[in-house]
């Protein structure tokens, strides 16, 4: 009998070790992943970036037709969910919040052109100039590309 507890003792000793062993070699992501997920990131953020950007032209461009602006603040809303949803990789940590202060501010510019306070939305929009040129210089800094920035 003591046979047969030692051999049962040894799975289970050996069926926990390899789960330990797995449960280690999974929560320690790989380079191949950490490679995806960063890869994956900057296609999500220039995705979003293009969207707001060709937006905020969009709307500049129908600014003092109010029902033309209505029809572009919820594609905005949506990308201020996206944007917020989105799980950068750590190496590129210091760009989300850029990335959320710049959908969230044409969103707002986007709010006041809808409602013709244009003093709010030039102020939005100075904003939105401004936290664009740092999360180019955080890119940069990075030695990232982005395709929609290079137009």
């Amino acid at each position: 009998m003591t046979a047969k507890r030692s051999t049962g003792r040894a799975r289970l000793t050996m069926a926990c070790a390899l789960g330990v062993a797995l449960f280690v070699a999974s929560a320690a992501p790989s380079p191949v992943h950490a490679d995806a997920r960063r890869r994956e990131y900057l296609a999500r953020l220039d995705l979003v970036l293009d969207g707001l950007v060709r937006t905020m032209h969009w709307v500049e461009r129908y600014r003092g037709t109010s029902s033309a602006v209505r029809f572009a603040h919820p594609l905005v809303e949506r990308y201020v969910e996206m944007a917020g949803r989105m799980t950068p990789s750590p190496d590129l940590v210091a760009l989300h919040p850029h990335l959320i202060l710049i959908a969230e501010n044409v969103e707002r510019a986007v709010a006041a052109a809808e409602n013709d306070d244009m003093s709010m939305y030039r102020q939005r929009v100075r904003t939105v100039r401004l936290e664009m040129r740092t999360l180019e210089t955080i890119l940069a800094q990075l030695e990232v590309r982005l395709p929609s920035m290079s137009r």
